[in-house]
């Protein structure tokens, strides 16, 4: 029976380990109380308490050995979810936030993966990583909202410059040549002066001008 335990101890040893850790611990402390069973001092069985001993000695290497990288996967993946939420709490105050969109969405994507494989840490940070996200996309929705009006307010002073060319266009260039030159390079100054308008409309109101 000691030998036949000792074996098991050894086969345990030898292949890959690839069960949970507390299976493991099991398996290490069902081997221990099955040799105590079986084992009685005496010279032929001082080879078999060192193999098993040495078997049991390779097994828990090997588990140690599980759980410092178990350890320090988790330590990294830690890492990962703060490095996330410090990136997405600065994009808030991104000059341009449209540039940044795609980012901050990534971000979520990659924290709703790997949020999941750390429960504990994950449940931490969420609300810290949830406020940056929600303060970003408020942000955003400002920046939308007020990028529109002044592409709306743009549009409509280039369509009082191009009414103002238009009149130009209709007076007689023999009788006011002088002052319509003038008139024009005012008008095209002030245009290049005024922002963007809607990319919808961008080429209209151009050609018509």
């Amino acid at each position: 029976r000691a030998e036949a335990d000792a074996t098991d101890a050894e086969a345990s040893g030898a292949r890959p380990d690839q069960r949970p850790n507390q299976q493991t611990d099991q398996l290490i402390q069902t081997c221990q109380k099955a040799w105590q069973d079986a084992w009685f001092e005496s010279p032929e069985t001082a080879p078999l308490k060192q193999r098993f001993d040495r078997a049991i000695e390779t097994i828990e290497q090997k588990q140690a050995a599980r759980k410092a990288a178990a350890e320090q996967k988790n330590r990294d993946l830690h890492e990962r979810l703060i490095t996330l939420c410090e990136s997405v709490e600065g994009a808030h105050a991104a000059e341009n936030l449209f540039n940044v969109e795609a980012d901050v969405k990534s971000a979520q994507q990659e924290w709703k993966k790997k949020s999941s494989l750390l429960p504990e840490f994950g449940k931490e940070l969420s609300p810290r990583f949830r406020d940056a996200c929600n303060l970003y996309f408020e942000k955003l929705s400002e920046f939308r909202t007020n990028r529109d009006w002044e592409r709306w307010a743009n549009l409509n002073q280039k369509k009082a410059l191009c009414e103002v060319a238009e009149k130009l266009a209709e007076e007689d260039p023999l009788r006011t040549m002088a002052g319509t030159a003038k008139k024009i390079r005012d008008i095209q100054a002030h245009w290049k002066e005024i922002g963007p308008v809607s990319r919808d409309q961008s080429d209209e109101i151009w050609n018509r001008f």
